[in-house]
């Protein structure tokens, strides 16, 4: 339960500002690839945050050999899956996908990770949160369907199922990580191992966009800056933060609203239309994802969380 009302207060307060930035990571990683390719992008934006990562790490090399001893295979894996792969995946697919649609697509790596979690026997399948991916799914569906009036077809499927590699990556790293945490390994020190290492593919996708985008102090404002130390490093700083104070279903509640307001940038920002169907169908996925989240769901212990939820960073 929460610890007293003055932090349950701080809580719900740091979780709205990491709900308003992380809504506004699609549009603007939408907008930045206007002029950046999709892996200029990504190694534009996890720069600052791989070098602050390295600079931690160092005095922690004790810790990091020990992790690395312990589970070199877990560890690289959850490193490609859950900042190389979410993160490329969603780039990728964002050039043929919507940013509101995408927002709901990632929204719904909670469905994924608690179905690796049954598969895995972590935990126990209930009637209602598979009632909850079938309204989600079924939503998502109509959402990719008639979610703007210039229509759906195979090129833009095929971008969505891109997009649709983010949320499955992230689910796979979320019990990957939790396996590692369960051996007592601090959070912080994963997440900083992770984003070392799961930053270095995109090094290998430089091109010259990357040098362009250098030059123009909007785009290094934006990528790096916004979408770099702001949502991902600041952004996980307050999620964790947060999950100290709070029960997990508690905070996880807000990553619900992430999909809503990410329509609302894309509108305002980006002059995305959306209709009436899409509408529902967003409604529909939001009520399935919230059914998996907040439904009879158990309170694994705040301290070693990586993400009790399985919602991914944006």
């Amino acid at each position: 339960m929460i610890r007293g009302t003055g932090q349950h207060f701080q809580a719900l307060l740091v979780m709205s500002a990491v709900t308003l930035v992380w809504s506004g990571a699609f549009a603007a990683l939408k907008y930045s690839l206007a002029s950046l390719t999709p892996g200029a992008t990504v190694l534009l934006r996890f720069i600052p945050v791989w070098l602050l990562c390295a600079l931690y790490l160092i005095p922690r090399r004790r810790e990091l050999i020990s992790l690395l001893k312990r589970h070199p295979g877990r560890t690289v894996a959850a490193s490609l899956l859950g900042v190389a792969g979410y993160h490329l995946f969603l780039a990728y697919g964002l050039e043929g996908v919507t940013s509101a649609a995408s927002s709901l697509i990632v929204g719904c790596g909670s469905l994924f990770t608690y179905l690796f979690s049954v598969l895995s026997r972590t935990e126990r399948p209930r009637s209602v949160r598979f009632i909850g991916i079938v309204v989600a799914l079924g939503g998502l569906f109509v959402v990719l369907r008639y979610g703007s009036s210039a229509g759906f077809d195979l090129e833009n499927l095929a971008y969505a199922l891109i997009v649709l590699g983010a949320p499955l990556s992230w689910s796979a790293y979320t019990v990957l990580a939790k396996k590692i945490l369960h051996d007592g390994y601090d959070v912080n020190l994963l997440t900083a191992t992770t984003f070392f290492f799961g930053c270095l593919p995109a090094f290998f996708l430089v091109d010259k966009t990357f040098f362009e985008a250098l030059a123009s102090p909007g785009t290094l404002l934006l990528v790096p800056g916004y979408l770099g130390l702001l949502a991902s490093l600041a952004g996980y700083l307050g999620w964790n933060w947060a999950l100290k104070r709070s029960d997990p279903s508690q905070v996880a509640a807000f990553i619900v609203l992430i999909p809503v307001l990410a329509h609302l940038w894309g509108y305002i920002f980006l002059n995305e239309t959306l209709t009436w169907l899409a509408l529902l169908g967003g409604l529909a996925v939001l009520g399935g994802v919230a059914a998996v989240n907040l439904v009879g769901r158990e309170s694994p212990p705040r301290t070693q969380s990586a993400d009790p939820s399985g919602s991914a960073p944006r």
